[in-house]
């Protein structure tokens, strides 16, 4: 996939400090490194896991629009803070599926509004996420997780190990949908499998030994988010946030930095075009700052536009394993 941004020195305000998070663990669940532990009869705490490093940031910060994660740099140049940043999706985005993607405009959506235990970097390296420690027994079939002790939801509530077993059963739901069953078909969050040892530690305990959980819970499809009267979106933890009465994509979709989070964006403003079954050639006119797109001729067609500019995103991996028949001698 490439990155399709416009060549404007003279944006101003409307491109400043756009961070967006985009993880896709399915991509990466192909990767030879594994993130096991040893431990005694019970499970041992193996130490905090490690964050990215982080970018440096400032007001008078010149240069790109700061979409930077270690291991996976997009654009050059760091941060600027304030201002608003337009991302032009051509999939559908919707309520109904929150927060687990169906689709590509969804897992780039849904990753900044909602958090999994655990996050895959660009370089396949398992990263802290809502948890901020796990553990496992020595054949590893007993895993504890830990909670980021600031972990809290928009509203400004607690995230507890009984919400993400609730979010859990709540995506098990899913379980027929092929493009969604993934984690399910391992994992039965709706049986006896999950459970919260008090509010900040869960307790996973699996039919037979799983070195790899963590980078397993980095797929999107066990984010955590919870129903709130009043709410129109599930509720999130996420860096980026909605308000109560954000209603569905039509066709924006504002996105704001959420306080509550660590790593709170420093931009101002995320808004999503959504623009379902639209060439992305087509919505030039509506005017944006960062799109995506697949399509070769599409490609093509902005690399040759003038005050356009394109990047390929090294985040946007797939690895097939392949196996050769042996030959007889």
């Amino acid at each position: 996939m490439d990155l399709i941004l416009p060549k404007r020195e003279d944006r101003g305000d409307r491109v400043r400090a756009a961070r967006p998070r985009v993880w896709w663990a399915g991509a990466l669940l192909g990767l030879a490194l594994l993130a096991g532990c040893t431990g005694g009869p019970e499970p041992a705490l193996d130490g905090p896991a490690p964050r990215p490093a982080e970018p440096t940031l400032g007001p008078d910060a010149a240069g790109g629009l700061g979409m930077r994660r270690a291991g996976c740099d997009v654009l050059a140049g760091p941060a600027r803070r304030g201002g608003m940043l337009t991302v032009v999706v051509t999939d559908s985005v919707l309520v109904a599926r929150a927060p687990v993607p169906a689709n590509a405009a969804e897992r780039w959506v849904f990753a900044q509004l909602y958090e999994t235990l655990v996050r895959v970097d660009c370089a396949g390296a398992v990263q802290a996420g809502l948890a901020s420690h796990w553990s496992c027994t020595a054949d590893s079939t007993v895993w504890i997780f830990s909670l980021r002790p600031d972990a809290r939801f928009w509203d400004g509530t607690p995230v507890t190990a009984d919400d993400v077993r609730t979010a859990w059963r709540d995506g098990a739901r899913h379980r027929r949908d092929a493009a969604r069953a993934v984690p399910w078909d391992w994992l039965d969050a709706r049986a006896g499998t999950v459970e919260p040892l008090d509010a900040r530690r869960l307790k996973v305990q699996l039919p037979e030994p799983q070195a790899d959980l963590p980078r397993l819970l980095a797929h999107a499809a066990t984010a955590v988010a919870v129903r709130r009267p009043g709410w129109t979106w599930p509720v999130g933890s996420g860096p980026a946030r909605l308000r109560a009465a954000t209603p569905a994509p039509q066709p924006d979709l504002v996105c704001r930095p959420n306080p509550q989070h660590p790593e709170a964006p420093v931009w101002a403003e995320l808004v999503f075009q959504v623009h379902p079954g639209r060439d992305l050639r087509d919505v030039v006119g509506a005017g944006f700052d960062l799109g995506a797109a697949r399509d070769l001729a599409v490609v093509e067609f902005f690399a040759d536009a003038p005050g356009y500019r394109v990047d390929a995103l090294p985040w946007d991996r797939l690895y097939h394993l392949l196996r050769g028949r042996p030959v007889p001698l």
